[in-house]
């Protein structure tokens, strides 16, 4: 028998679903280092990340229109392996990839960023899923800036979920992540 769960955001980005476990080999370790950066956007993050699982003997598939992160997310069977085995995987494709670029943005690559997560914000405003007013773009430079370059504004955060026909959704099921920039 099958069970499922709700799909999981990997990086806030990959889509994964989980499906029953069962003994398999164990996956090597991968030994840490000064992380890469993967310097493309979300979705040719999402591509590569699912080759990588692919390549280490995982099922993934498409995600249903209906799912969270449909368009730039996947689903991941671990039949056959084990949780311990696919966070394994994930850490390998994660030091294959790099991490997403986030030190040493330049003013337009922090302006775009800011676009787009402004035009989320509109939108969980327009759904009632939060209030108030987004940051200056000069207060997100500088809460950008005092993190250490390491993390930036998420409208998400405090949004509400919502229910619509007896189901609840959460802030990117209504408003997704650009699936284009960071």
């Amino acid at each position: 028998m099958m069970k499922f769960s709700p799909p999981v955001l990997l990086g806030a980005i990959v889509g994964v679903i989980l499906t029953g476990c069962t003994a398999s080999p164990p996956l090597k370790t991968v030994p840490s280092a000064t992380p890469a950066v993967f310097d493309g956007t979300p979705r040719e993050y999402s591509v590569l990340w699912r080759a990588c699982l692919d390549d280490l003997g995982f099922v993934t598939t498409d995600l249903s229109p209906s799912d969270p992160g449909y368009g730039i997310g996947f689903g991941v069977s671990i039949e056959g392996h084990t949780d311990e085995e696919l966070d394994t995987a994930n850490k390998r494709c994660r030091a294959e990839l790099g991490e997403p670029k986030m030190q040493d943005l330049s003013d337009s690559e922090l302006r775009e960023r800011y676009e787009t997560r402004l035009q989320q914000f509109e939108c969980l405003l327009d759904n009632g899923m939060i209030e108030g007013d987004p940051p200056t773009f000069e207060t997100f430079v500088s809460d950008y800036n005092r993190s250490g370059q390491k993390e930036l504004w998420q409208p998400t955060l405090h949004a509400t979920s919502i229910e619509r026909d007896g189901v609840m959704y959460g802030a990117s099921d209504i408003c997704p992540e650009s699936a284009d920039v960071w």
